[in-house]
């Protein structure tokens, strides 16, 4: 039990967020895209990019700085990405196997491709029609650790909270 507790106070220490950007230097957005901006106090403000600047990003009159934002996610998502990348592993996966390739005498490659094909443009005209999201910045992770004693007339215990 103690060594439980330890490994659990030890890793909820040591974590950090190594994936935090502190500006908005590198950001994939021009003025005239659509985003949305994340808060941590859970508000999200969508609409049009009117200004970007390592300091400060503008959404119509809103002016956000990098330490006030969670998440920015761009309008829109690549072709090449999520369904299209999905299909072509399905396809080589079981392209041999659905299209009955060894049974009529066809090689092994010609399967291979024919199913890398077929799956990889459904997977493209799923993504297509999908409009998605990207996320272009993630600003610093707001983590919190509560650990507390419950001490009750039978048990002793200890709860420990993360918040993510």
């Amino acid at each position: 039990m103690k060594r439980t507790v330890a490994v659990l106070l030890l890793t909820s220490l040591t974590a950090a967020p190594a994936w935090a950007q502190t500006d908005f230097s590198r950001l994939r957005l021009e003025p005239g895209d659509r985003a949305r901006v994340f808060q941590p106090s859970g508000i999200e403000v969508a609409g049009v990019v009117t200004a970007v600047e390592p300091g400060q990003l503008t959404i119509g009159e809103i002016t956000f700085a990098p330490d006030d934002v969670l998440k920015i996610q761009r309008s829109g998502d690549s072709i090449l990405t999520g369904g299209t990348l999905v299909g072509v592993g399905m396809g080589a996966f079981f392209g041999t196997a659905v299209f009955d390739c060894y049974g009529n005498g066809r090689s092994g490659g010609a399967c291979l491709l024919a199913g890398v094909v077929a799956y990889g443009s459904l997977g493209a005209l799923i993504d297509y029609a999908h409009k998605g999201q990207t996320t272009v910045f993630r600003g610093k992770r707001r983590t919190s650790a509560i650990l507390a004693p419950v001490i009750t007339g039978d048990r002793k215990a200890i709860v420990l909270s993360l918040g993510f």
